[in-house]
């Protein structure tokens, strides 16, 4: 197939005065480059994250607290949206002081109330009721996410 020189971008260096490669060839390998660019920086930026984490604590949680102040709508939004789910998901017979009850342990003891049976999942939808309830350290909550298990 013959293109016309326009199709090619200039190079005053060539003999021909264009580019080797069209300019339709030459935009889809940079896309392609720049893909598996992106994708080997943003690798490299967690993995540098996740080590900076572990050997700075106190400067990761000094940054985390910056950010939460510095996003309270946001981080608002998000404790308002968690905070209806569970009211929608606790009927009017569940034990409200068992409940709080909970709550307050976990703060005392410092740990959080982990559902067992999640309040939102593509396949259960648990209740907000104290035996639905159980107490983790971050971390096991964290890895646990919001799976669910028979």
């Amino acid at each position: 197939m013959v293109k016309p020189f326009a199709e090619f971008h200039k190079n005053k260096s060539l003999p021909s005065g264009h580019k080797k490669e069209c300019k339709d060839c030459r935009l889809i390998e940079r896309a392609k480059s720049y893909a598996k660019r992106k994708e080997q920086d943003y690798q490299g930026i967690l993995d540098y994250n996740s080590e900076w984490t572990k050997t700075n604590p106190e400067k990761a949680a000094a940054s985390a607290k910056k950010w939460v102040q510095a996003n309270r709508p946001t981080t608002r939004l998000y404790c308002n949206s968690y905070y209806a789910k569970a009211k929608q998901a606790r009927p009017d017979w569940a034990d409200k002081e068992a409940i709080k009850r909970a709550y307050r342990y976990a703060q005392y003891f410092k740990l959080e109330v982990d559902h067992i049976i999640p309040l939102n999942h593509p396949l259960v939808c648990g209740l907000h009721v104290d035996n639905n309830m159980q107490l983790l350290t971050r971390k096991e909550n964290a890895s646990k996410g919001n799976s669910w298990q028979l």
